[in-house]
């Protein structure tokens, strides 16, 4: 933004962990505005010249050491050197969304005994702790919030595996993709002592989704479908029983299953299996 023939530099607002300003190089009389709560990290050349805290600042007076650099870059209104500006909160109150997007996560059903292949996409929310150990492990990203996702979804991906696995050990996917918290709060521990040595204080996670994969769905769908077939089956073989066979449920479950034979060739074996087994128990 322009006043009176010089640059403003400001905050430009948005949900991101480092907002770029569009000003890029500096003109002579820039002014660069730190709102309260903010920071700003200041890039000549791809080098951190310095980070600041709130204020009003004159790129030209010669009044702060870090502009000298700037100052020699800038020759009657035309910089030679490449000039960025990244702000950030530093307000303790308020954390940003960044997202990881976790593949391949494979674990077994505990009731179904199918293969599960599930692709998690994680919300965190965090804020920099520690500007400058943050500038100095992202500093390759650009301070992207795309760029830092893929860092530590790199990072956590390996651990993020690991407690899929062992939540669907322990209960079946439907429980653990209707309650993800179990699985959202070791993931936030997991993280915040991961983030904390890069200058990132981790608040909390979420699933957003499991993304469970299609194919895998429909199994289980076909599955549970079997079972409500098999408790279908299994009442009309109790009616047989007591009708027929002085209750015997045996006798009544082999009936059945030579006149369905008959009537119905196509009958889904697992359904006749589930079927037995309810009968028996």
């Amino acid at each position: 933004m322009s006043n009176f023939g010089f640059s403003v530099i400001k905050d430009p607002g948005g949900d991101n962990l480092m907002r770029k300003s569009p000003i890029t190089d500096f003109e002579n009389y820039s002014k660069l505005i730190v709102e309260r709560g903010q920071a700003a990290l200041i890039v000549v050349d791809g080098d951190r010249e310095t980070i600041l805290g709130p204020g009003r600042f004159n790129l030209n007076t010669g009044q702060w050491v870090v502009f000298k650099g700037i100052q020699n870059s800038i020759s009657k209104g035309m910089p030679s050197h490449s000039s960025e500006v990244y702000f950030f909160d530093v307000n303790p109150a308020i954390y940003r969304n960044l997202y990881a997007d976790v593949n391949d996560c494979i674990a077994i059903d505990l009731e179904t005994g199918t293969q599960i292949r599930a692709n998690p996409r994680i919300c965190f929310s965090v804020r920099i702790s520690d500007p400058h150990l943050f500038e100095q492990f992202y500093k390759g990203s650009r301070f992207s919030d795309e760029e830092i996702s893929k860092y530590i979804t790199s990072a956590l991906t390996p651990a993020l595996r690991q407690t899929f696995y062992k939540e669907m050990s322990s209960k079946p996917i439907l429980k653990v993709n209707a309650d993800t918290a179990t699985f959202a709060n070791f993931v936030t521990q997991k993280a915040a002592v991961y983030l904390r040595n890069q200058g990132i204080d981790v608040k909390s996670c979420s699933v957003e989704n499991l993304n469970i994969n299609r194919d895998d769905l429909n199994s289980l769908s076909e599955y549970y479908k079997s079972i409500r077939d098999a408790k279908v089956m299994a009442k009309q073989v109790k009616i047989i029983a007591d009708g027929m066979f002085g209750g015997d449920v045996q006798k009544a479950s082999q009936y059945y299953l030579q006149t369905q034979a008959v009537k119905n060739p196509g009958c889904n074996p697992v359904s006749w299996s589930l079927m037995r087994k309810l009968i028996d128990n």
